[in-house]
């Protein structure tokens, strides 16, 4: 085996008008009728650039990811519908005083299929397990409930979050 004329990948003995594929880069030579591998080929090949989207139709997936990608944001957007209210029906049974959305769930490029749910309260803290049982049962996902009359960072959740209510 020997390298190509510029150091470009290696030339393999071949048969006449035979398509030898080289990367990287993604490059095909050609050989012209009567010229072989370790002769005047070397010379006289045309060197054809092949781009990736030449050679791979990306159509179908660009499409199915698009569609999946919609997907996941309905749900996302449902979900956030379906926390709210879980959320108002903890203000009316445990006497939330405050409810925010916060984390993954309100950014569609950081929300996933394997995302939890993240909700920050306050005039709570002795309720914690019981709003992550009644948002956890109405959202059947794993949440995470942020006591905002403990957490030393409550102003950034309050920045942040969208406002449920208080």
């Amino acid at each position: 085996m020997s390298r190509g004329e510029r150091g470009e990948g290696l030339v393999l003995p071949m048969a006449e008008n035979q398509l030898l594929a080289l990367s990287p880069p993604l490059v095909a030579w050609e050989l012209r009728a009567g010229d072989n591998a370790h002769g005047k080929a070397g010379r006289d090949r045309e060197r054809t650039n092949h781009e990736a989207s030449d050679m791979f139709e990306t159509a179908i997936l660009d499409r199915t990811l698009k569609s999946q990608r919609e997907l996941r944001n309905q749900e996302r957007v449902a979900l956030i519908g379906r926390v709210a209210v879980a959320l108002r029906v903890c203000r009316d049974e445990h006497g939330l005083r405050e409810a925010w959305i916060v984390g993954s769930l309100l950014f569609a490029d950081r929300w996933d299929e394997m995302s939890d749910v993240d909700v920050a309260i306050g005039g709570a803290s002795d309720r914690v397990l019981d709003v992550m049982r009644i948002v956890e049962d109405a959202v059947a996902r794993d949440v995470d409930v942020i006591d905002l009359d403990l957490h030393m960072a409550a102003d950034r959740f309050r920045r942040r979050g969208m406002k449920i209510y208080g």
